[in-house]
C-alpha cells in the first residue's frame, strides 16, 4: 500500500514536470514596451512575425509587427534582437475638400447664402456688421450700399423706358388727330421714338442688372478672401 502511494506521487511529479517543461520550453517575445509573451515562433518575416500561443499550440496562427518587438529568446537559448528594425510610420492625411470657413456664395436667383442658408438685405447687413475685421466690415458696407443702388435703379429704368416708350406714340397720335388733316408723319415719328425709348430702357436695365451681379461677386470675394 505504501509503495502504491509512493508510485502515485512519483507519477504525479513526473506529469507536473512534463507539463512545466513543455510550458517553459517555448520561445519568449520581449516587446519594446517591456511586456513579455510566451509563444511558439513559426516564422520571422521582413515585417511581421508568425507565431502560435504557447497555451494553444494547435490553435490558429497569430501575427505581430516586427517593429513592436525588442528581441526573441528561443527555447535553445538563442536571442534574436530587433532593436534596429524601423517601425512603420502612419501618415495622417486630412480629409479632402474640408474647409472650416463658412463661405459666402450666390444661390438661386442670385441670392446670397452660406451653406444653403439664404440672406435677405437685412440679414446680410447684420452678417457684415459681425465680420471680425473692422476694415473689411466697413468695405463690405460700402459695397453693399452700391448694390442697393443698382437694385433700386433697375426697375426705374425698366418701367420708365417701357412706360415712356408706350406713352410717346399715343400722345403723338392724339395730337396728330387734333389737327386737320391728320399729321401722319408725327404719328410714325411717335411710334419710332417710342420703340427706341423702350429698347433703350430695356438695354439700360439689363446693363444695370449685370452691374448688380458683378457687385454681388465683388462682395463675395471681399468677404471670403479676408476670413481669418
Amino acid at each position: 500500500m505504501g509503495n502504491y502511494k509512493l508510485h502515485s506521487k512519483n507519477y504525479f511529479l513526473i506529469i507536473c514536470l512534463f507539463f512545466c517543461g513543455e510550458f517553459f520550453s517555448q520561445d519568449t517575445i520581449n516587446f519594446k514596451n517591456g511586456l513579455k509573451q510566451c509563444v511558439k515562433v513559426a516564422e520571422v518575416g521582413k515585417s511581421e512575425l508568425k507565431y502560435k500561443r504557447c497555451d494553444n499550440l494547435e490553435g490558429p496562427d497569430y501575427f505581430l509587427d516586427i517593429g513592436e518587438i525588442s528581441f526573441i529568446k528561443y527555447l535553445n537559448g538563442v536571442i534574436e534582437k530587433f532593436n534596429d528594425t524601423p517601425q512603420k510610420t502612419i501618415a495622417i492625411i486630412p480629409p479632402k475638400n474640408q474647409d472650416p470657413k463658412k463661405l459666402l456664395e450666390l444661390g438661386l436667383k442670385n441670392k446670397f447664402n452660406i451653406n444653403q442658408q439664404y440672406y435677405g438685405n437685412t440679414e446680410l447687413l447684420n452678417l457684415f456688421f459681425k465680420y471680425p475685421k473692422q476694415e473689411i466690415r466697413s468695405a463690405l458696407k460700402l459695397e453693399f450700399d452700391k448694390l442697393l443702388i443698382y437694385q433700386r435703379v433697375r426697375p426705374l429704368l425698366l418701367i420708365g423706358g417701357l412706360g415712356i416708350g408706350f406713352a410717346v406714340p399715343v400722345l403723338t397720335s392724339v395730337v396728330s388727330m387734333w389737327s386737320y388733316p391728320p399729321n401722319f408723319n408725327l404719328i410714325f415719328g411717335g411710334i419710332l421714338a417710342g420703340g427706341i425709348i423702350r429698347t433703350l430702357g430695356c438695354a439700360f436695365a439689363t446693363m444695370n442688372k449685370n452691374k448688380a451681379i458683378n457687385q454681388r461677386k465683388k462682395i463675395i470675394e471681399l468677404y471670403n478672401n479676408n476670413l481669418p
